[in-house]
């Protein structure tokens, strides 16, 4: 018996260069962006983002610079703004 794949494209991040890149073009944020702390990730884990750049949520937490969860209405946000491709984001977390 074979194993059904499905073979994708994606982009592999780091946490870490997520919190740097999101710190340098956001910086109304109210407070530092922590990715960790923003989706309450662990240790040794990931987290799958579509980014397509379209608006579903969060641009009235954008603009205010507050918020939970935005991780993905600021990805989504830098991909409308030129700085981010389409497609597949996985966030890797260990520290």
């Amino acid at each position: 018996m074979k194993l059904k794949v499905e073979e994708r494209k994606a982009f592999f991040v780091d946490y870490h260069d997520l919190d740097k890149f999101i710190n340098h073009h956001y910086p109304i944020l109210q407070s530092k962006f922590e990715f960790v702390a923003d989706e309450e990730m662990n240790n040794d884990s990931e987290k799958e983002i579509n980014v397509t750049g379209e608006a579903k949520w969060g641009e009235k937490e954008i603009q205010r610079g507050e918020g939970m969860y935005m991780t993905s209405a600021l990805l989504n946000d830098a991909c409308r703004r030129g700085l981010l491709e389409k497609g597949t984001y996985i966030i890797s977390v260990c520290w």
